[in-house]
């Protein structure tokens, strides 16, 4: 996650922010001390209602198979989704299927919430391929929402 926010922040110059629940604030905590960039750490402190807003606005989403992601295609920001032990064919993010990264192991698709492998699927997932998918997702998107003013 620090890899990725460096990427966003250094090659495309974008702001990053973390959502997710109260369950995710570990991990977010540990993204934000290991990232070499600002960022900006909501996990667990904003309503549903915040982060469709926060979603709306937003340029770009990367994240796994969570309702973020779904809220965030929903509300037709490209989405770049991570796979890992579910299957993006069952529940992938309509109208962001070039957009999908599927990670590798032996497993895949195990559709189990609790892993007693150590989620290799997920972790098998790299910096470069997100960077593959965001340059996809800044050509196919219109240019008014890449380029919205400051402050709006």
């Amino acid at each position: 996650m620090a890899e990725c926010a460096q990427a966003l922040r250094n090659e495309y110059g974008l702001d990053v922010v973390l959502l997710g629940g109260k369950e995710d604030q570990e991990i977010a905590r540990q993204a934000v001390a290991e990232s070499q960039v600002k960022v900006t750490n909501l996990a667990g402190l904003t309503s549903l209602r915040e982060a469709i807003g926060i979603m709306e606005r937003a340029k770009l989403a990367v994240g796994p198979d969570t309702g973020l992601m779904h809220i965030a295609a929903a509300v037709h920001t490209p989405v770049i989704s991570l796979w890992g032990a579910t299957s993006p064919e069952r529940t992938g993010p309509y109208g962001f299927e070039d957009l999908i990264i599927q990670g590798r192991a032996p497993c895949v698709p195990c559709n189990r919430r609790h892993c007693s492998i150590g989620r290799i699927c997920l972790k098998s997932i790299t910096t470069a391929q997100i960077a593959e998918k965001i340059g996809m997702a800044f050509k196919r998107q219109p240019a008014r929402r890449l380029c919205r003013a400051e402050g709006e």
